[in-house]
Parts: C-alpha cells; sequence; structure tokens
C-alpha cells in the first residue's frame, strides 16, 4: 500500500474517529438531558433552533475552514512558510468580522425565523433560545479558522482532539448547568434548553484555548522556519484576502445548496404534513423527536462525510499542483470506496434495528412512531454521507462551478416536490424528496469527475454490489434474532441495550465475514496487502 493512500485512509479514519467519538458523546447526553427537559415543546425548541443556527453557520463560514486548509497546504509544500503564517493571520481576523456579522444576523432575523417555524403560542419563546444561541455563531467562526489552519498543516490528530473536547465541554457545561437550574433553583424547564443552546458558545471557547496552546509551540517551529526559508513568499495581504475569497465562496455557495434539505424541510414539514392532515400536536411529536434525537442517531454514519472530506483535501490540492490526474483519479476511488463500505453498514443497523435502538437511547415515549421514523430518514442518512464526500472531491478537483450548478438541480428538485410528498404520504415524502434530489446530483457530479479525471465508476459499483450482498447478511441476522424472539426493545433499557449490542455486532460481524471472503476490505484498506495486490 503506497504512504499517500495509506495516509489518505489513516488520516480520513483519525478525522473521522474524531468525529464520531464526539458524535458519539453528544447521543449519550441526549438520553438524561431529554429527561430534564421532558416536554415535546422544549425538544422542539431545542432541536429547531439547531437546525436554523446549523443552516446560517453552514452557509456563513463553511467556505474558509477550506479556502484556509488549502491555502496552508499549497504554501506549504512549496517550503512558504511565511506566507502560511501569514495566511492564519489573515483568516483570523477575517473570521471576526464575519462571526460578528452572522451573529448579528440571527440576532436581527430571529423574530422573522420563529414565526415561519413554530405556531403563534411558541413564537416568543422560539425566540428567545435563537438569540441566546446567536452568540456562537461568532465563537465558532472564530475557531474555523484555527481548524482549517491546522487541517492544512495535516495535522489531524490535534484537529480531531479539539472536536472531542469541544463536545466534553458542551455535554459537561448542558447538563450540569440544566440540571442545577431545575432540581436546585426550581426553574422552569425551558431553561434547561437556553443552558443547552448557551452549552455551544462555552465549548467553542474551550476550543479555541486549546488552538490557542498548541499555537505556542507550533507557531514559533515555523517562524524558525519562515526565518530560513529559501523559497520565495507572497506577502501581499490583499491577494491572499483575494485567493481565500475565490477559494472560499465556491464552498459558500456549495454549502448554502447543499444544506438546502435541512433548511427546507424546517419550512415545509408544518404546513405539509398539516396539509396531509396532522394537528399541530400530532406534528409537533414528529419534529421534535426528528430534529432532537433521530438527527443524532443519522449522525453516526453522516460524521464520515467530513472526516474523509477533511482528510482528503491536502492530497488532491498537492495531485493538482503536481499535475497529477492519475493521483487525483486515485484519491477520489480511495475516498468514496471507503466511505461507502463504512456507510452503508451502519445506515443498513440503523434501519433494521430502529425500534431497539431508539428504545435504548430515549425510551418507550411513542416508540412505534419514533421507530419508523427513524427506519425511513436512516435511508436519507446514507446519501447524506455519500453526497457530501462527492461534493468535496469535486471542489477540491477545480470542479467548483460544475459543482455548484449540479447543487443548484438538487436544490431545485428538493424545493419544489417536498411540499407535494409531504402532503401525499406524510413525513416519509421529506425523505423521499431528499433522496430524489441527492441522487440527480449524484449521477451529475459522478459524470463530471467522470469527465475530468476519467474516473471508471464500474470498479466502484461493482464493489458496491459486493457490499449489498454483506448487508443481505445483516438483514439475514436480524430477520432471524426476531424470530427466535430476540427483541431487545421488551425487556429494561439495560437489558436491551445488552441484546441490541450483541445482535449488532453479530450482524457487523457477518457484513465483514462476507465481504471479506469477496476481498472488499483487503482491497479498499489493503489490509494484509506487503507487496500483494488483492483484485476485486
Amino acid at each position: 500500500m503506497s504512504k499517500t493512500k495509506q495516509s489518505i485512509i489513516a488520516g480520513g479514519l483519525i478525522t473521522t474517529a474524531g468525529i464520531f467519538i464526539s458524535k458519539v458523546i453528544s447521543i449519550i447526553y441526549v438520553v438524561p438531558f431529554n429527561a430534564i427537559i421532558q416536554t415535546t415543546e422544549n425538544l422542539t425548541y431545542y432541536g429547531t433552533a439547531y437546525n436554523i443556527y446549523s443552516y446560517v453557520l453552514n452557509i456563513s463560514i463553511s467556505g474558509f475552514p477550506f479556502a484556509v486548509a488549502t491555502m496552508v497546504s499549497k504554501y506549504m509544500m512549496r517550503g512558504d512558510y511565511r506566507t502560511s503564517l501569514l495566511v492564519k493571520r489573515l483568516a483570523s481576523r477575517l473570521m471576526i468580522v464575519v462571526g460578528a456579522v452572522t451573529t448579528l444576523f440571527l440576532l436581527l432575523t430571529s423574530g422573522i425565523f420563529a414565526k415561519l417555524v413554530v405556531g403563534p403560542e411558541y413564537v416568543t419563546t422560539m425566540r428567545n433560545v435563537l438569540i441566546v444561541l446567536s452568540f456562537a455563531l461568532f465563537f465558532v467562526a472564530i475557531l474555523s479558522s484555527m481548524r482549517g489552519f491546522y487541517q492544512g498543516l495535516n495535522e489531524m490528530d490535534i484537529y480531531a482532539a479539539n472536536q472531542i473536547l469541544e463536545q466534553i465541554s458542551r455535554v459537561v457545561f448542558l447538563l450540569g448547568m440544566s440540571a442545577l437550574a431545575v432540581y436546585v433553583f426550581h426553574q422552569e424547564r425551558i431553561w434547561a434548553v437556553y443552558f443547552g443552546v448557551i452549552s455551544t458558545t462555552v465549548a467553542a471557547i474551550f476550543a479555541i484555548i486549546q488552538f490557542a496552546h498548541r499555537d505556542k509551540t507550533r507557531i514559533p517551529e515555523l517562524e524558525k522556519l519562515a526565518v530560513e526559508q529559501t523559497a520565495a513568499s507572497n506577502e501581499d495581504k490583499r491577494e491572499l484576502i483575494r485567493e481565500m475569497i475565490l477559494i472560499a465562496v465556491p464552498y459558500l455557495l456549495s454549502a448554502v445548496l447543499g444544506y438546502s434539505d435541512m433548511i427546507i424541510n424546517t419550512f415545509f414539514l408544518p404546513s405539509g404534513l398539516g396539509a396531509f392532515g396532522m394537528t399541530s400536536k400530532e406534528i409537533m411529536n414528529i419534529t421534535g423527536p426528528v430534529y432532537a434525537n433521530i438527527n443524532k442517531l443519522l449522525s453516526i454514519p453522516m460524521v464520515l462525510a467530513p472526516g474523509f472530506s477533511i482528510a482528503i483535501i491536502p492530497y488532491i490540492t498537492r495531485s493538482l499542483a503536481a499535475h497529477d490526474d492519475r493521483g487525483v483519479r486515485k484519491h477520489i476511488s480511495d475516498c468514496l470506496d471507503s466511505v461507502l463500505y463504512l456507510a452503508l453498514p451502519i445506515s443498513f443497523c440503523l434501519f433494521v434495528f430502529a425500534k431497539p435502538i431508539y428504545y435504548v437511547m430515549f425510551g418507550s415515549t411513542n416508540l412505534d412512531l419514533n421507530a419508523h421514523l427513524l427506519s425511513w430518514f436512516a435511508l436519507e442518512g446514507f446519501f447524506s454521507t455519500v453526497l457530501p464526500v462527492i461534493n468535496s472531491l469535486m471542489m477540491a478537483g477545480g470542479l467548483r462551478k460544475k459543482n455548484l450548478q449540479s447543487l443548484g438541480v438538487y436544490t431545485i428538485v428538493k424545493l419544489s416536490i417536498t411540499y407535494i410528498l409531504l402532503a401525499k404520504f406524510g413525513f416519509p415524502g421529506a425523505v423521499l424528496s431528499s433522496v430524489a434530489a441527492m441522487l440527480v446530483c449524484l449521477l451529475i457530479n459522478a459524470y463530471h469527475l467522470s469527465t475530468r479525471f476519467h474516473v471508471r465508476w464500474m470498479y466502484t459499483v461493482r464493489k458496491f454490489v459486493l457490499m449489498l450482498i454483506g448487508v443481505l447478511g445483516i438483514w439475514a441476522v436480524a430477520w432471524g434474532l426476531q424470530f427466535i424472539g430476540f427483541r431487545p426493545y421488551t425487556a429494561g433499557r439495560i437489558i436491551g441495550l445488552i441484546e441490541l449490542g450483541v445482535s449488532g455486532l453479530l450482524a457487523i460481524a457477518v457484513y465483514l465475514g462476507i465481504t471479506w471472503c469477496f476481498q472488499l476490505p483487503q482491497t479498499i484498506f489493503h489490509i494484509g496487502s506487503k507487496g500483494k495486490k488483492h483484485h476485486v
């Protein structure tokens, strides 16, 4: 296995591991936090506010970390340490401005958003939650520039550790302050929601402090290299800012379009489900668990997308700089094959074990409905893992304009059919509309990658078919266990967790066993392949 390929997979897995651990922490805290906030209304306030916050955050800063990473990677490859450090300083100042602007934007529009997503009787509280959450945008923007710098240095270990620290500090503050407010000072449970959203700001501050501590040792090392460097440097600040913006804007527009399904669902679910015949209370029973609980579970496979997308950028940037299309082609295949192999079984387990998973994590309240929701949204979770990876490959591969065009088609399709499908099929319409739009975008982008870099998708398709055979093994295990009476959701949650763990391990073991027989993991990850090639 080549060192480059090994580094890509290792970098992707390290970053994914960091994101995965942080997501697991974010899933686990939901159990006690739900017990504190209790009501469906509070759950909806919390989940809906984060949906709006996430969309505003993604469209305001998403391009800049990638731009910083791309530029730092490029200049470090050239041995231009002075310019790399200048990029860091400029990015920090720029993100302070961006963070301040986006915070002000959400403060001013909080009332408008509140009226769009909840009924009249809930608007005031929804607005207050958004106002409290808006301040996180400032600190997260600053944090994003720091992460982009270390991503560009390809230091994925500190990147992953920072994400874990951020999540731990967030959960400790959230649970501690919420419990204190409700159980010690006997405040209304909405205060738990307020402290829940404040925790995002607190966590970002802790993460910034960690990077600042890392800077104390890493920056002097780079400054020493900058003094000794013989390579020419680019210290034209205007030119560097222009380059940063030219790289960032396509990513930013990509985020606006790529995350549009989130905001479209947020705005159309109430009216679409109302047209389907549901009452306001029934809609709350769906939107609350979807936003606060089910989205947490879907984030398990979806962590692969940012993990591998972040890791792949420095390698594709270097291959393009060296005019090595063959290298780019290999990076694309390596990245996508790895993501598909890992995302498919995880997503299918969420589908086939939906009821026991939801029961163990969140209890038996509306279990049949919530398990049904999870099984449907697991399908969207798989496509939501693959599409961002393809988009990142397009952006990193210099096909930004074409990627924006395909994402434009995706947004138009999603916007056009969501309300219609919601009114016709109920909540499955949200999933069906997203999957249809994502499939169109995937096919368009696959064509562009094939045309530009001559990627031969038949090899990936062949591997994917073999993965599907492995997934049939997971289905057989789930069916067989249920046939013999193995139902984790009928016991206590602790016993259910043990039974679910046994079921999940057995299902994954069967998937690994079947795909191992087809030489899939050996081929994708080159397991035990010193000097030896595997073919599928």
